[in-house]
């Protein structure tokens, strides 16, 4: 048994222990002794059938289902209980009287009681409605080399659908009507689209993923669940076979799957009068895919530059002084002139980068590249959220929503940049679903993320 589920069997046993030996101490409970311990021999029933290895996903499902809505309030409960002998303790050691030390024991108990109650119902809600509250969040945002004619250009960014806990729910019918009715110019979809196996993506699953639409498409990008690796296999190549077989599927919806590669998004170039129309026909932007890339324990498989190889470096624009100078020794208007009767600048193409784990972000693509948008997911805000407040923090930098690296520094905070037409930015989506159907303030979520040039 691995140290991880010791503590937690620690955990789920040490409350009620303290609860009945301690607060119950000498109360003859009669067949209120059945509704205590039964949560506590559920548990066990679950962990031993976990182990045995019999209905792997259901017992998983059980087991959290049994800590948030038993253990966390107990839990809670017993922090506040102990403040309260710990404050008794105190005021007896300074001579106050036994009044106000049961005080303060009762006190304390009943806030316990309060808290933990208040987070049994927050409980209950994010188990029977979290999952089912999808919302839709908006985000503009800004780049100087974003070429014009993709000015407003709409981007919906879905992450992290793990289609194997919503497939019976309707939940997938009501994310694709949301979707076709964002007017969407391209879905970005940043991986994980099954829990652990290619089987999730059935008949119904795929007829109602490939009907979504986006004038240019869906790309993808795979996640670590995609790898189909959290499964015992009788064959060595199981896992590799089973991965082939989600990235087979994923491409008969019509998704184009980026496995560390790039496509090109072309318009007809929009005349400005700025010094970059002149002799422009097309303009274009990037979209590039890229393996999983990031933290332990998950591992890196993708390679960055090597998603990159189809990219073009640098594209050339007319030099504004060099336009000037032409048009005013020929008498012609600049917009008029072709692009040999002028000298060249340099200019970086414009790149949105598709990467699952967030930490990608700061581990490669901030350092070795000059990607201007990033979408990832991974995280789900670990499917809790008050605020910019999430246990996510703990494991992640970059976790859920906008971050920014401004030109002038290295910060990546939230706000960082925010009126910095040259900052690089990173959107990290919440995701829709997950490996447990929990959600309370992280609800499943859409973005909706359209481009504008900056002036």
């Amino acid at each position: 048994m691995s140290v991880f589920y010791v503590i937690v069997s620690l955990l789920v046993i040490l409350p009620d222990l303290y609860i009945r030996l301690v607060c119950l101490r000498g109360v003859d409970l009669g067949w209120w002794a059945l509704p205590f311990w039964a949560p506590l021999a559920f548990f066990i029933v679950l962990l031993v059938t976990y182990f045995a290895g019999g209905a792997q996903p259901f017992v998983f499902k059980g087991m959290v289902a049994a800590l948030l809505c038993f253990t966390v309030p107990k839990l809670i409960f017993c922090i506040f209980s102990l403040l309260g002998r710990g404050a008794g303790l105190i005021a007896w050691s300074s001579g106050s009287s036994d009044v106000l030390r049961g005080g303060l024991h009762t006190g304390f108990d009943v806030a316990g009681i309060v808290v933990a109650g208040c987070f049994l119902l927050s409980a209950v809600y994010g188990l029977v409605y979290g999952p089912k509250r999808l919302v839709v969040r908006e985000e503009t945002l800004a780049f100087k080399d974003l070429p014009a004619s993709f000015d407003g250009y709409r981007i919906v960014h879905l992450s992290d659908l793990h289609v194997g806990g919503y497939a019976a729910s309707g939940m997938m019918e009501k994310l694709v009507s949301t979707v076709n009715g964002l007017d969407a110019d391209m879905i970005a979809f940043t991986g994980d689209l099954v829990n652990s196996s290619p089987s999730e993506l059935d008949t119904a699953v795929t007829a109602a993923l490939s009907s979504m639409r986006a004038r240019d498409g869906v790309f993808s990008v795979v996640g670590n669940h995609d790898y189909c690796e959290y499964h015992d296999y009788s064959t060595a190549d199981g896992a590799a076979r089973a991965f082939a077989e989600v990235v087979r599927r994923e491409r008969e919806m019509g998704w184009k799957v980026l496995l560390d590669s790039s496509a090109v998004i072309v318009r007809p170039a929009v005349r400005t009068g700025q010094e970059q129309d002149i002799g422009r026909k097309e303009d274009s932007i990037y979209v590039i895919g890229v393996e999983h890339c990031g933290k332990p324990p998950f591992g890196s498989r993708g390679d960055l530059q090597k998603a990159l190889a189809g990219v073009p470096p640098v594209f050339f624009l007319p030099d504004a002084d060099s336009a000037r100078t032409a048009s005013s020794s020929l008498g012609q208007d600049s917009s008029s002139l072709g692009l040999d009767s002028l000298s060249m600048r340099a200019a970086s193409p414009f790149k949105i980068l598709l990467s699952h784990d967030p930490s990608h972000w700061r581990m490669e693509v901030l350092p070795q590249s000059d990607i201007q948008l990033t979408l990832s997911g991974h995280t789900h805000a670990m499917q809790f959220r008050i605020g910019r407040f999430s246990p996510s923090r703990w494991m992640y930098r970059e976790w859920y929503g906008i971050y920014r690296k401004s030109s002038a520094g290295t910060s990546t905070d939230a706000a960082a940049g925010v009126s910095d037409p040259d900052a690089r930015i990173l959107n990290v989506s919440a995701g829709f679903g997950g490996s447990f159907p929990f959600r309370l303030g992280a609800w499943p979520e859409i973005v909706v993320i359209t481009l504008r040039c900056s002036d």
